[in-house]
């Protein structure tokens, strides 16, 4: 039987954020309630800030700078990468979701 390992996938996340999408203009799409084609929200700016919470990890805030701030915690978001983005999925709710990407 294969040992199966939990790891903190935000800094993971953090790091592909950090060191691929910072200074870039990146898209950020919130997805709701089964409604995939739709983004409920959308924010397509310069990604100018990348905060992750020191003590354990469980915490990344962005800043762009069109003045708009978004930030996900491990208590509330599951994450990964995914292709060329970096997703974040609610804990509470399987129909709602964020997609980062780079344009």
């Amino acid at each position: 039987m294969a040992e199966i390992r939990n790891f903190n996938s935000f800094p993971v996340s953090y790091n592909r954020l950090y060191n691929d999408f910072l200074n870039q203009r990146v898209l950020a799409e919130y997805y709701h309630h089964g409604m995939p084609s739709e983004p409920s929200i959308s924010v397509l700016a310069v990604l100018t800030e990348v905060f992750i919470e020191a003590e354990d990890d469980g915490y990344i805030g962005l800043r762009f700078d069109n003045s708009t701030d978004v930030s996900f915690t491990k208590e509330n978001y599951q994450t990964n990468i995914s292709n060329d983005g970096v997703v974040f999925s609610s804990k509470h709710d399987s129909e709602t979701y964020c997609i980062i990407t780079v344009q």
